[in-house]
Protein backbone atom coordinates (compact mmCIF):
# COMPACT_ATOMS: atom_id res chain seq x y z
CA UNK A 1 0.00 0.00 0.00
CA UNK A 2 2.85 2.18 0.64
CA UNK A 3 4.02 1.62 -3.05
CA UNK A 4 0.84 2.87 -4.17
CA UNK A 5 -0.19 5.89 -1.57
CA UNK A 6 3.45 7.04 -3.49
CA UNK A 7 2.88 6.26 -7.12
CA UNK A 8 -0.71 8.01 -6.22
CA UNK A 9 1.20 10.60 -4.95
CA UNK A 10 2.97 10.88 -8.06
CA UNK A 11 -0.22 11.14 -10.44
CA UNK A 12 -1.45 13.84 -7.77
CA UNK A 13 1.63 16.06 -7.67
CA UNK A 14 1.61 15.76 -11.46
CA UNK A 15 -2.16 17.86 -11.71
CA UNK A 16 -0.39 21.19 -11.85
CA UNK A 17 2.53 20.90 -13.60
CA UNK A 18 3.22 21.43 -17.94
CA UNK A 19 6.36 19.15 -17.69
CA UNK A 20 4.15 16.05 -16.74
CA UNK A 21 1.34 16.68 -19.53
CA UNK A 22 1.38 13.24 -20.75
CA UNK A 23 1.39 11.07 -17.32
CA UNK A 24 -1.47 13.77 -16.24
CA UNK A 25 -3.38 12.89 -19.75
CA UNK A 26 -2.84 9.18 -19.28
CA UNK A 27 -3.95 8.97 -15.39
CA UNK A 28 -6.42 11.86 -14.55
CA UNK A 29 -8.89 9.40 -14.95
CA UNK A 30 -7.95 8.22 -10.96
CA UNK A 31 -8.34 12.12 -10.14
CA UNK A 32 -11.49 11.58 -10.88
CA UNK A 33 -12.62 8.46 -9.93
CA UNK A 34 -10.94 8.98 -6.31
CA UNK A 35 -13.10 12.16 -6.12
CA UNK A 36 -16.31 10.41 -6.97
CA UNK A 37 -15.77 7.66 -4.82
CA UNK A 38 -15.01 9.83 -1.95
CA UNK A 39 -17.91 12.07 -2.59
CA UNK A 40 -20.10 8.88 -2.92
CA UNK A 41 -18.87 7.52 0.53
CA UNK A 42 -19.67 10.43 2.37
CA UNK A 43 -23.02 10.95 1.19
CA UNK A 44 -23.82 7.22 1.76
CA UNK A 45 -22.40 7.91 5.49
CA UNK A 46 -25.05 10.08 6.06
CA UNK A 47 -28.18 7.83 5.24
CA UNK A 48 -29.18 6.03 8.27
CA UNK A 49 -31.25 3.75 6.51
CA UNK A 50 -28.01 2.26 5.15
CA UNK A 51 -27.36 0.21 7.95
CA UNK A 52 -30.85 -1.05 7.73
CA UNK A 53 -29.82 -3.01 4.50
CA UNK A 54 -26.04 -4.07 4.72
CA UNK A 55 -23.98 -6.17 7.13
CA UNK A 56 -21.11 -4.71 7.11
CA UNK A 57 -20.70 -1.03 7.84
CA UNK A 58 -19.36 1.98 5.78
CA UNK A 59 -16.65 3.20 8.57
CA UNK A 60 -15.23 6.35 7.61
CA UNK A 61 -11.80 6.05 6.60
CA UNK A 62 -9.04 9.11 7.50
CA UNK A 63 -8.44 10.81 3.77
CA UNK A 64 -4.78 11.34 5.09
CA UNK A 65 -3.79 8.87 2.70
CA UNK A 66 -3.88 9.10 -1.07
CA UNK A 67 -4.76 5.54 -1.48
CA UNK A 68 -7.64 5.55 1.12
CA UNK A 69 -10.24 5.70 -1.87
CA UNK A 70 -9.15 2.02 -3.30
CA UNK A 71 -9.69 0.96 0.25
CA UNK A 72 -13.59 2.60 -0.11
CA UNK A 73 -14.01 1.52 -3.59
CA UNK A 74 -13.17 -1.97 -1.96
CA UNK A 75 -15.67 -1.72 0.51
CA UNK A 76 -18.26 -0.46 -2.11
CA UNK A 77 -18.08 -4.21 -3.54
CA UNK A 78 -18.53 -5.90 -1.07
CA UNK A 79 -21.72 -3.39 0.45
CA UNK A 80 -22.90 -3.63 -3.04
CA UNK A 81 -25.72 -5.82 -2.56
CA UNK A 82 -27.24 -3.83 0.20
CA UNK A 83 -26.73 -0.97 -1.67
CA UNK A 84 -28.84 -1.69 -4.31
CA UNK A 85 -31.44 -2.95 -1.97
CA UNK A 86 -31.84 1.00 -0.29
CA UNK A 87 -31.63 2.42 -3.68
CA UNK A 88 -34.33 0.40 -5.10
CA UNK A 89 -36.88 0.93 -1.94
CA UNK A 90 -35.54 5.14 -2.28
CA UNK A 91 -36.62 5.12 -5.76
CA UNK A 92 -39.92 3.24 -5.35
CA UNK A 93 -40.72 5.76 -2.57
CA UNK A 94 -40.15 8.55 -4.87
CA UNK A 95 -42.12 7.38 -7.18
CA UNK A 96 -44.58 6.66 -4.91
CA UNK A 97 -44.75 10.08 -4.29
CA UNK A 98 -44.58 11.71 -7.29
CA UNK A 99 -48.28 10.07 -8.44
Amino acid sequence: MHTLNLALKNIYASKNMKTNVVTYAQCNWLIEVSDDAMMIKNFILRLPMFNDYSKMKLLAIAEARLASWIIILKKFKVIKRGLKDMFLVIDEACKEMMM
